[in-house]
């Protein structure tokens, strides 16, 4: 039984989906960035970038964990599970000279076959 569940889960393209998912944290956390420098820009009495601590800098990181959280999530919404793995296209061009090679063999034997038939009358 975990031998069948770790092959199926071998088919799925489990990077590509965990890349998305920190993309999309990513991506929302850095609008709240820009958010939070907004905010000196906004009232640059209450929030400043002079403490260690200040305000915008806790500003920025509450909303760069939920801004995150939310594209995330959103992310999630939409790609719920990873999609199988597709064949590549080295491995699609190599079936397709393959089949290519095969319908040349069955031309030059149905060639042969013609020469060796007698002709129907």
């Amino acid at each position: 039984m975990t031998m069948t569940a770790v092959t199926n889960a071998k088919a799925y393209d489990w990077s590509t989906w965990l890349l998305g998912i920190f993309r999309s944290f990513i991506s929302g956390g850095s609008a709240a960035m820009v958010s939070g420098l907004t905010s000196i820009g906004i009232a640059p009495d209450k929030f400043n970038l002079t403490s260690s601590v200040g305000n915008t800098l806790k500003l920025m990181g509450v909303m760069f964990l939920f801004q995150g959280g939310y594209r995330m999530f959103e992310f999630l919404q939409l790609h719920g599970a990873p999609d199988k793995l597709q064949a590549t296209l080295a491995t699609a061009a190599d079936a397709a000279k393959t089949a290519q090679v095969a319908a040349g063999e069955a031309v030059q034997a149905v060639e042969v076959a013609k020469t060796i038939a007698p002709p129907s009358e």
